[in-house]
């Protein structure tokens, strides 16, 4: 039985025979470019998050500009939604963290070196990360087994004054609030918590602003994320390269047909495919939106977006 690529339509199709070296390194790349948009979709995933709490803090902001809210409602509703949307980043950072190495292991084989770094990089506790990283991290697991990360909000109201030092413009603004002590003193944590990280979290107070460690927690992340991008280019680029090139394959063949249902497949003697594997190329073309969409990541606490 012939290793074959074909349209798997119902109707007369153009049928290109193929070597069982192709039909394998076919399955290989497959398996490849779904693991690299696993990958790339976790990492979506944080970023989306993280958006949503800034346009969270963002458009509660501009409500304090337009209305004058007293009830308690209107203090605990801004509340909740920015301690959910704080505990949804956190969440999908523990998501992208734990599935990483587990992602990489299948793409590069469990013992090679990048792999074995990646384990160890990604290990809880690791004293190596910058602190913003390794607080936000001790702020996750308080989350997890404790409480809300954030247990207030300031809703900041006052006068800037102008050059002539008089009243200018009104700032309105949702400041969110952590209590860094209390995280450093939890007793869950004591045992997990290095001297120095307990340390820095005591020395952010009761009232911390989380929102510029967020910013370098979500940077660094987004690092971490570049450098697992830079080890796995080269496989994404052969994989991509063969898939694309077994699609401009068949367009040649068979020229003016839509490339639907293209597959790879073993054909038995009734002319069937058997566990045909598709080559999507919307597929291919979303990696490439995915990576793209997040070029900017890895400088994310150095940008910021004016009123």
């Amino acid at each position: 039985m012939p290793y074959v690529l074909r349209s798997m339509i119902i109707a007369h199709t153009v049928t290109i025979e193929i070597t069982k070296e192709e039909y394998n390194a076919t399955l290989r790349a497959r398996a490849a470019m779904n693991e690299l948009i696993a990958v790339e979709e976790k990492y979506d995933a944080l970023m989306e998050n993280y958006v949503e709490l800034e346009e969270t803090l963002h458009n509660f902001g501009i409500r304090t500009l337009a209305f004058v809210e007293r009830r308690y409602e209107d203090t605990i509703t801004p509340l909740n939604q920015v301690s959910r949307r704080v505990s949804n980043l956190l969440s999908s950072a523990r998501l992208y963290r734990d599935a990483l190495p587990q992602h990489a292991a299948r793409l590069l084989g469990r013992k090679h070196s990048e792999v074995v770094r990646l384990q160890e990089e990604l290990k809880p506790g690791n004293p190596n990360h910058p602190m913003p990283y390794r607080q936000m991290e001790a702020v996750r697991n308080y989350a997890q087994h404790v409480g809300p990360a954030i247990n207030d909000i300031v809703i900041d109201r006052h006068w800037e004054p102008n050059e002539e030092n008089q009243k200018g413009r009104h700032l309105c603004a949702i400041l969110p609030r952590m209590d860094a002590d209390a995280i450093s003193r939890n007793k869950r944590n004591n045992h997990e918590l290095a001297p120095d990280l307990r340390t820095s979290l005591a020395a952010l107070g009761k009232e911390a602003n989380p929102m510029p460690i967020i910013r370098k927690y979500v940077e660094h992340i987004g690092t971490i994320h570049a450098g697992f991008r830079e080890t796995v280019k080269q496989l994404e680029k052969e994989s991509e390269e063969l898939m694309r090139g077994l699609l401009e394959r068949y367009a040649k063949a068979a020229p003016g047909e839509t490339l639907v249902a293209v597959a790879v497949g073993l054909e038995n003697e009734n002319g069937i495919v058997l566990e045909p594997q598709y080559l999507v190329e919307h597929r291919l073309d979303y990696l490439r939106y995915l990576r793209v969409k997040h070029l900017s990541a890895a400088s994310l606490s150095l940008r910021y977006v004016p009123w």
